[in-house]
């Protein structure tokens, strides 16, 4: 798991991600998806606004990166690069709510799906 945060880290540093505007630190960090049987998944939000994204399950793998902002109450991932290994699941944009405790709560067609709970600060 410590490995998989390293290289979301690193993806979401890339040059090609150094135009995103630097946000809020309060949630930069690292996520892992809880509450979702069969899937794992993690977000790496970082302290300059870039972000890092990978879901599998089975043998489906998506992996992503972009910018994020923040509201307080959401964080919005705007994708630059994705990446998926069947079909076209692709999504440009995803809005994620901000919990109570600092969670990120995953939406899927307007139901809420899995909390990112997160496992690292910055």
């Amino acid at each position: 798991m410590r490995l998989v945060l390293i290289v979301l880290l690193a993806l979401a540093q890339t040059p090609a991600l150094a135009k995103c505007n630097p946000v809020d630190p309060r949630l930069a960090g690292g996520y892992e998806l809880q509450g979702v049987r069969e899937v794992g998944s993690l977000i790496m939000l970082g302290l300059d606004g870039a972000f890092g994204y990978m879901l599998t399950y089975g043998a489906y793998d998506e992996e992503a990166d972009g910018c994020w902002q923040t509201d307080g109450k959401t964080v919005t991932l705007t994708v630059r690069r994705m990446r998926v290994n069947h079909g076209n699941r692709k999504f440009r944009q995803k809005v994620l709510s901000v919990d109570s405790r600092g969670g990120l709560i995953r939406w899927e067609d307007g139901k809420a799906v899995g909390t990112y709970v997160r496992v690292r600060k910055f």
